[in-house]
């Protein structure tokens, strides 16, 4: 008889607490039944169910259940029974959290679909913590896939409408970002962009929405070159990079739950994404996989089972593998979506150290990395505000022990950091650095300095627009401060942080910037 092993607390703020998924193991979503992965009692509907996260080993042994909050208004989720789109989950690009969407609706509302009230997105991170917070509006619409990068950042999408951004907890706040096709089946994020899969048979049937990750309006699809544009039924899918010779993520294997589909395989060949045969899942609707040694282990879900096989061909070749059966939903029950459980510093991968210097004009960028395994690239990000970043270029991992990347662009002191993108788009941020440009910290002094509570900033006369930062030793930036305008010297107010070495970066509204250190007492 299967246990449960969990103890399942409710909070007031509607989340959950216990104990912790473990690493490496395999998350499928239920639709209806118990906590205890058991038989619901009545045959699926379209009626509001209960949403469970059942975790297995790799190799099929039950872990044990995790229950998605259903009962308070504005922390709960629910599904429509019956409806086999929604309910899928998926994992940040990160690799931190999981996300699940659903209704904000109690258990046993008939036809939830068409219910007025919110829609929600759960996110849930390793320590098995639910937070359904993330409520908004979706008119009565399906709402069926969420996705993020780090946790923070959302987008999701159902039957109608489109493509949507909210950041986590931001409450009916989303954005519209693309709405070209509007009928969509899975989100996914790979190397930094957003994907889609569609339920329309008049376009592509998955395809990129935007460049990268959109936030606001005005973004279209565009169906992936050589892709299909009629026939099947596409579902969740997932992207791997096999090839050393294709830039970027090249192989794509796709849930189909369509007559004769399973789980399909396409290789990018010269622009163009070609037809690799496919394995039979019946009525595969979930999908998710890990590259191992140039191997990819795949595991698929239907409604009724769960199961795992490995691909070995490779880049360009007919997939293989035979489907093993891992689990099977309980009667009265369906599973909807499959992914890992969230870790920390999942990638193959350690920074060892990271440095920047300014020589000649030029950010000269540094860093050394151990236990690097079948990893794809570290792309390298600057600000000037220490909190938003942009691309700046890519170094592809080559197995090496250093590395290094030259910025011909640093005008003014900036702020870099390295993304760290694994073969199968997961990635994390690295620590940031500053990089003073040769203007160094002429005409900034800090008086007294070390500092209890209080000190002045003297610099030159301020012009309209000038903020200074007070940065972390991590990068982060833990206090900002509008400049008076003509002002030469302006008060710093430290009470409250952690003694230690801050940076002090005077940013001027043409966007140079000069820097001194300040220690806090």
């Amino acid at each position: 008889m299967k246990k449960l092993y969990t103890l399942f607390v409710f909070s007031l703020l509607g989340k959950v607490a216990m104990a912790q998924f473990t690493a490496g193991n395999i998350v499928v979503s239920r639709a209806g039944g118990d906590a205890s992965n058991g038989a619901g009692t009545a045959n699926l509907s379209n009626t509001s169910v209960p949403v469970f996260l059942d975790e297995y080993t790799p190799t099929g042994t039950y872990v044990q259940t995790v229950v998605i909050p259903n009962t308070t208004a504005g922390n709960r989720l629910t599904i429509a029974g019956s409806a086999s789109s929604e309910g899928q989950l998926s994992r940040s690009a990160n690799g931190s959290v999981l996300l699940l969407c659903g209704y904000d609706q109690p258990v046993g509302v008939s036809a939830v679909v068409s219910a007025a009230g919110n829609r929600v997105v759960a996110v849930i991170d390793r320590n098995e913590v639910v937070d359904a917070s993330t409520t908004f509006t979706y008119g009565t619409s399906s709402i069926r896939s969420a996705v993020s990068d780090d946790g923070n950042n959302i987008w999701f999408a159902g039957s109608n409408s489109g493509q949507y951004y909210i950041a986590k907890g931001a409450g009916n706040t989303s954005v519209l970002v693309a709405s070209t096709v509007t009928n969509t089946r899975s989100l996914a994020i790979a190397n930094g962009q957003l994907y889609m899969s569609n339920a329309s048979g008049s376009n592509p049937r998955i395809g990129t929405v935007g460049s990268g990750l959109p936030t606001t309006t005005g973004n279209t699809f565009a169906g992936l070159p050589g892709l299909p544009t009629s026939g099947g039924s596409p579902y969740q899918f997932f992207f791997a990079d096999l090839s050393t010779t294709v830039p970027g993520v090249d192989v794509l294997y796709i849930a189909d739950d369509g007559s004769g589909q399973g789980i399909q395989k396409y290789s990018l060949v010269n622009g163009t994404w070609v037809s690799n045969g496919v394995v039979a899942v019946a009525t595969a609707r979930a999908v998710t996989g890990r590259v191992s040694n140039g191997n990819v282990n795949i595991f698929a879900a239907s409604a009724s089972s769960l199961v795992t096989f490995t691909d070995n061909s490779g880049y360009n070749a007919t997939i293989t593998g035979t489907p093993t059966t891992l689990a099977t939903a309980p009667s009265n029950t369906a599973y909807r979506g499959v992914s890992f459980t969230p870790e920390v510093n999942v990638l193959p991968v350690q920074v060892q150290s990271f440095s920047g210097n300014s020589r000649q004009g030029k950010a000269l960028l540094q860093w050394q990395v151990a236990n690097e395994t079948n990893f794809s690239h570290y792309t390298v990000e600057k600000s000037i505000n220490g909190t938003q970043f942009s691309s700046v270029g890519a170094v592809k991992a080559t197995g090496a022990t250093s590395y290094e990347f030259n910025d011909a662009s640093l005008k003014a002191s900036q702020y870099y950091r390295l993304k760290l993108v694994d073969k199968d788009g997961s990635f994390r941020y690295s620590s940031v650095v500053l990089v003073r440009s040769s203007a160094g910290n002429t005409n900034l002094q800090i008086v007294p300095n070390p500092v209890a509570n209080e000190a002045v900033l003297q610099h030159n006369t301020a012009k309209k627009g000038d903020r200074v930062n007070i940065v972390a030793a991590n990068g982060s930036v833990v206090k900002s401060v509008v400049v008076a305008e003509n002002a030469e010297q302006t008060k710093l107010t430290v009470e409250g942080l952690s003694s230690g070495r801050y940076q002090v970066v005077y940013i001027a509204a043409d966007g140079t910037q000069k820097a001194t250190s300040l220690l806090k007492q």
